[in-house]
C-alpha cells in the first residue's frame, strides 16, 4: 500500500442528459391532485428501492492535519512561516485515525516548498473533491501567501467579552402568544395544496441543473491519495511519504464505515 494519484469523476448518471431529460420529464407528469390525501398517479412506477441512495453515504468524517495546526512557527516579527514535513504530518495522522474507529478510509497528502506552491496543491484537491478541511487550508495558505508577498502588518485587537446574556424567560408568555398568533394567520392564509406541489416541481426541475453544472464543475486528477482498510490504527506503518523532506505538508482523511466508502468511491468514481 503506498501513495498514488487518483482522478475524481463524478458518476455519469448524476450529469448524463439523457437521465437529467427522463427526470424532467416525469416532474412534468406529476398531476397535481385536487385531494392531497389521494395517491399521485405516478405512484405505482415509482421504484421506492431506488430511494435507498438517498441515505447510502451517511455522515462521512473527516480528519486534517496542517502546518498551522499541527507543525512548527518558525516565522519571526517580518515572517509567518510554518514548518511540518510529509513525515510528522504522516505519523500524525496516523495517531489520529488510531481512534477514530473507522473501517475504511480515503487519504489525501499535499506537499509542497513554499506556502504559494502548498495553495496551488489545496486548490487542485480542493476542486477535485470540495471538502471543508481543504477549504479551511486553503484560506490559511493564502493569507500566508499573500503575507509573503505584501509584508504588511496591522496592529492587533483586544478580544472583548460581550455583557449580553441570554434571557429567554423575560416576557416568555408574550412571546409564546404571539408566536401562536402568527402561525395561525399563516396557516389561514397558505397556499392550496395544489399550488405548492406546483411550486415544488418548477424548483426541483430548476435544481435538477444546477446539480449537473455543480458536478461538472468538479473532478480531476489528485497526486497523493491513499484507501485504507481493516486495521486502521496501523495504516501508515511501513509507508514512506513522497518526499519525506518536504517543509510544508497537509494530509486529509474521509473515513467511515465500508459500506459509506463504497458509496462516496461510486459517485466519485475514485
Amino acid at each position: 500500500m503506498n501513495w498514488t494519484t487518483s482522478t475524481v469523476t463524478p458518476n455519469t448518471a448524476l450529469t448524463d442528459a439523457t437521465t437529467s431529460q427522463a427526470l424532467k420529464s416525469a416532474l412534468a407528469s406529476v398531476a397535481s391532485p385536487t385531494n392531497v390525501a389521494t395517491a399521485n398517479p405516478t405512484q405505482a412506477t415509482a421504484q421506492s428501492d431506488n430511494r435507498t441512495a438517498l441515505v447510502r453515504v451517511g455522515q462521512l468524517e473527516t480528519l486534517a492535519v496542517t502546518p498551522w495546526s499541527d507543525g512548527i512557527f518558525s516565522g519571526t516579527k517580518r515572517s509567518q512561516s510554518f514548518y511540518l514535513s510529509a513525515s510528522d504530518a504522516q505519523a500524525k495522522m496516523n495517531k489520529l485515525l488510531a481512534n477514530t474507529g473507522w473501517q475504511s478510509a480515503f487519504l489525501i497528502m499535499a506537499m509542497a516548498d513554499s506556502e504559494t506552491q502548498l495553495l496551488e496543491a489545496l486548490q487542485q484537491i480542493n476542486t477535485a473533491l470540495p471538502m471543508p478541511e481543504a477549504a479551511a487550508a486553503i484560506r490559511r495558505a493564502q493569507a500566508l501567501a499573500d503575507h509573503e508577498k505584501t509584508k504588511r502588518f496591522s496592529p492587533g485587537e483586544q478580544v472583548k467579552n460581550s455583557d449580553k446574556k441570554a434571557a429567554a424567560t423575560i416576557a416568555n408568555d408574550q412571546t409564546i402568544a404571539a408566536q401562536n398568533i402568527a402561525v395561525t394567520d399563516a396557516i389561514a392564509t397558505d397556499q392550496e395544496p395544489t399550488a405548492i406541489l406546483a411550486n415544488f416541481i418548477q424548483r426541483r426541475t430548476a435544481r435538477l441543473q444546477e446539480i449537473a453544472e455543480a458536478l461538472n464543475a468538479t473532478g480531476g486528477e489528485i497526486t497523493y491519495t491513499m484507501k485504507i482498510s481493516g486495521n486502521i490504527k496501523t495504516a501508515f506503518d511501513g509507508i514512506t511519504p513522497p518526499n519525506e523532506q518536504a517543509p510544508l505538508a497537509c494530509v486529509f482523511a474521509i473515513g467511515g464505515t465500508t459500506d459509506q466508502m463504497a458509496a462516496l468511491y461510486e459517485v466519485t468514481g475514485l
